[in-house]
């Protein structure tokens, strides 16, 4: 992923670590293996790009997280 404006924060690892996190400002990138547990977070406004091989999918290591509610409807 590419940060296209603002800052965007990104640490690998499955559990959240503030002190991990490094910051990317726009024109900075990151480039994630597949399946590679992570975990990130915008600061204020931010747009990203991102890019790879699909197909393309987010699991949640806590399924509450989950923003489409998808851990409600099960």
């Amino acid at each position: 992923m590419t940060v296209l404006t603002g800052t965007f924060r990104i640490a690998r690892g499955s559990a959240w670590d503030d002190k991990a996190l490094n910051n990317l400002t726009a024109g900075s990138y990151a480039n994630l293996a597949a399946d590679s547990p992570h975990f990130m977070e915008a600061k204020g406004r931010t747009v990203l790009q991102v890019h790879g091989i699909g197909p393309f999918g987010a699991t949640y290591i806590n399924p509450a997280d989950d923003p489409s509610g998808a851990a409600t409807k099960r």
